[in-house]
């Protein structure tokens, strides 16, 4: 099942006034993956988990399971499994009464559930198919197949529907004629044996058959841990929703726990959100991770493009142990300086750095365009701030543009700015380096030396671990990663020049330039 959030948004009252939990945010969990939602304490997260399943209602926007909009829709008909951080058993209950018991008010599907599931199937599947001829059309793509697949669904709706409503007439009839008999049939509750079977499969699942006759207190973290897991699954939920799930465990079985939960997540392919702060448990295990801060989504994306590719200066903050190591770089007339030395080439320092507002829209000859596109013809200006309304601007191509009133924000080129490295991402300058970087202009663009004043080395199993900072920079702080052959070449030193395979340039205020 697909879970799409469209511009959620919750807003909490405290002492201090308004704080808004969520702030407009849209996702999509696909089917069957699991998404972690990861951020510091406080932004948000647990929220929109809670907001997913029903435990908190939203302030706006929509959530859907599928094409269904269950945004005012009660806990009880989401069909979501839900994950305590703290579990949650009954201490006074086996392992096999806390499974059991969400199952006590569980029905059988009546004669017309199945009928109404296949139709609710159908409806959605016809909405996917419109939405697919829409998409190939606009592509000037062949539709036929696809319009064939919507004829063949469209009658499979239409003779279920009339299958359902003879099925409805007979049991209405059954009704009158035998009371006895249609409450037999009509969502009947699960028999003990049935319960027994379906408890029996989740223990085998999850891999605690042999403890259901134990108490809580009997277990391990980790025990208790899957007896809740199997307790959320004994329903059969539509979703899974885990909130902080290892907070409670040691290292050693948060290891083992998380690659539990990973394992039986892939064999039901159920899709699954979980909430954590720890972003080496949203790597190891998420298909796809949302990083929030303040309520605002920072970033999503796979763990490894997360990782590699950083959309701001938060994301790149949070994501990496040991973290990324943050010094500061000038740009100047078009280039990347790190202590009065070129650092880096390339256009990117050379466009102007600015912020905007309007609302208005910009007529330039009569076209429509953005005022950034606008901004882009004009020559960088000393920082100011300006807010006018002016019926004729000219810029470098004296454009004429009718009436616009905005607020500008243009900053000079030249401006400071931080450099990132990750600490694996240094790298000892060699003899056979150096010669394939004056053989080869693209190594040459990949390293950049960076001087370190040396506080601390030493070894760490196939590593060599150092502490230092960036010459001439005081506040710094760098933590090194290197090959242990490397040792020789660093043990003694005070200084040594490094080179860097990859670094990323952010803006003060957290924007990535590169």
């Amino acid at each position: 099942m697909e879970v799409r959030i469209e511009n959620l948004t919750k807003i909490f009252f405290d002492k201090k006034g308004r704080v808004e939990a969520v702030n407009d945010i849209s996702f999509v969990v696909p089917s069957g993956k699991l998404v972690g939602l990861l951020g510091p304490s406080g932004c948000g997260k647990t929220t929109i988990l809670y907001l997913i399943a029903g435990l908190h209602e939203a302030d706006a926007g929509r959530i859907w399971f599928d094409y269904e909009d269950v945004t005012s829709s009660p806990i009880e008909k989401r069909g979501v499994g839900m994950v305590f951080q703290n579990y949650a058993l009954y201490p006074h209950f086996s392992v096999r009464r806390n499974i059991t018991f969400p199952l006590d008010n569980l029905r059988f599907p009546g004669p017309l559930d199945n009928y109404k599931k296949t139709i609710k199937e159908a409806k959605s599947k016809i909405h996917k198919l419109q939405k697919s001829i829409e998409a190939a059309q606009k592509y000037q793509e062949s539709v036929f197949a696809i319009k064939k697949e919507l004829e063949d669904t469209k009658k499979k709706l239409f003779s279920t529907q009339r299958a359902y409503e003879e099925a409805k007439a007979t049991l209405v009839e059954l009704k009158k004629t035998n009371p006895l008999k249609y409450k037999e049939i009509h969502k009947r509750r699960l028999s003990k044996q049935e319960k027994t079977a379906i408890v029996r499969k989740m223990a085998e699942l999850v891999g605690i058959e042999k403890y259901l006759d134990r108490k809580p207190k009997e277990l391990s973290g980790g025990e208790q841990q899957r007896v809740a897991i199997a307790r959320a699954l004994v329903k059969s939920p539509r979703l899974l929703l885990l909130d902080e799930p290892f907070s409670n465990l040691d290292e050693r079985l948060r290891l083992e726990t998380r690659e539990e939960i990973r394992r039986i997540q892939k064999d039901m392919g159920i899709t699954t959100i979980f909430v954590t702060h720890d972003q080496e448990e949203a790597q190891s295990i998420s298909d796809i991770i949302v990083v929030m801060n303040q309520g605002v989504i920072q970033q999503i994306d796979s763990p490894e493009k997360i990782y590699d590719d950083p959309q701001n200066l938060f994301v790149a903050k949070f994501l990496g142990s040991p973290p990324i190591n943050i010094f500061e770089g000038e740009i100047k007339e078009g280039k990347l300086f790190l202590n009065d030395k070129i650092f880096d080439e390339g256009k990117v320092y050379k466009k102007t750095y600015r912020g905007l507002v309007t609302k208005e829209k910009i007529v330039v000859k009569g076209m429509e365009v953005s005022l950034e596109d606008y901004l882009e013809d004009l020559e960088a200006n000393p920082s100011k701030l300006i807010n006018k309304t002016e019926k004729e601007i000219k810029s470098l191509r004296n454009p004429e543009l009718e009436t616009v009133q905005y607020e500008e924000k243009v900053v000079k080129i030249d401006r400071q700015v931080l450099i990132g490295v990750r600490p694996e991402a240094f790298m000892l300058e060699t003899k056979k380096a150096s010669q394939s970087q004056s053989n080869s202009k693209k190594n040459s663009a990949d390293l950049h030396k960076i001087p370190v004043v040396v506080q601390h080395i030493q070894k760490v199993g196939q590593d060599i671990s150092l502490v230092g900072k960036v010459q001439n920079q005081e506040q710094s702080s760098l933590k090194i990663i290197i090959p242990s052959e490397s040792w020789s070449k660093t043990k003694r030193k005070e200084i040594v020049n490094f080179k860097v395979k990859l670094f990323y340039v952010f803006e003060l205020s957290g924007e990535r330039i590169k």
